[in-house]
């Protein structure tokens, strides 16, 4: 199994292939308010036909963000929707979300970036057909002139097995997604990204070969876990309980910091600090004050 330890973090820990060139940047057409694009099957998949962000004025793009979306056998998404999303100000406040087109038969896209700043790009996919799927948030910063390529490696949106069915769940109720890590959800206390209450959760330990992000602050991850519908978020005052009943290979006495990474704007927070028991057999957490309160994905990290 591989390690799960959530990284807290800032921008400069985000590990995304991308080259910068020489150019222009100021990205994203901004429409102004926060998501443009419509919430479907509780993932707010974006239509594969929306609107990107290079401008149909004929004004050139300050920056071009060209990246791949597909599955985790490599095969393009039945119906991706990628969001760029900003820019973002110093309290973490998105501008705007952006719809892009994604190619349907390859998982190609290109954004235009009218604007510079500090941006996500934000990557969904609903459920279709039986098949589960989470997602990929991340910041970049856009600088006039950039050429960001986010194609080798493309950006895989991970895909669940299976869910659990929360439909009369009342009160805290465990969400178990593996061996190691278990959530307490008290479904009338959250909601999806469509602003429903959540009626199925689940989620998985992620391989590292799919990570967008690699480290914090210079501490690398451990192990990774990302959850479905993605972006469910406790309602205002609550928070998500979870537990690692397993030491992630660690000893006894090391400790672990635990983050979360929130969906719309791709920023890390911290959300526990814990310790490895003293038989090494889980970790012991203590919750922040912000603590856990949307799941998109969750990483752990020595200190």
């Amino acid at each position: 199994m591989n390690r799960a330890s959530f990284a807290s973090c800032l921008v400069s820990c985000l590990v995304f292939a991308c080259t910068s060139a020489a150019s222009d940047d100021e990205a994203g057409d901004s429409t102004g308010g926060t998501d443009t694009a419509t919430e479907t099957g509780s993932t707010d998949a974006t239509d594969s036909t929306g609107a990107d962000t290079t401008s149909d004025t004929g004004v050139e793009p300050l920056a071009t963000i060209t990246g791949v979306l597909l599955d985790m056998q490599g095969a393009p998404l039945p119906g991706p929707g990628v969001q760029f999303c900003g820019p973002i100000d110093a309290e973490g406040n998105v501008e705007s979300c952006i719809p892009t087109q994604v190619d349907p038969t390859t998982g190609e896209f290109t954004i235009g970036a009218m604007k510079t700043g500090l941006w996500a790009l934000k990557c969904v996919q609903g459920p279709v057909e039986g098949r589960y799927f989470t997602g990929q948030s991340f910041q970049l910063t856009v600088a006039e002139g950039d050429e960001l390529d986010f194609s080798n490696p493309p950006i895989v949106i991970p895909e669940i097995a299976t869910v659990t069915d929360l439909t009369g769940a009342m009160g805290p109720t465990d969400v178990v997604i593996d061996d190691v890590l278990t959530l307490s959800v008290d479904p009338a206390l959250a909601q999806t990204p469509d602003f429903a209450v959540p009626t199925e959760l689940g989620g998985l330990e992620v391989a590292a070969e799919f990570w967008r992000v690699s480290e914090v602050e210079g501490t690398p991850v451990l192990a990774a876990w990302a959850f479905t519908p993605f972006g469910t978020h406790a309602t205002e005052g609550n928070t998500f309980g979870f537990t690692l009943n397993g030491a992630l290979g660690l000893a006894t006495g090391d400790g672990v910091t635990v983050y979360a990474i929130q969906k719309d704007n791709g920023s890390i927070h911290e959300a526990a600090t814990g310790t490895v028991n003293a038989d090494a057999t889980g970790i012991d957490l203590v919750p922040t004050v912000e603590g856990l309160h949307e799941l998109a994905w969750l990483l752990v990290t020595t200190p």
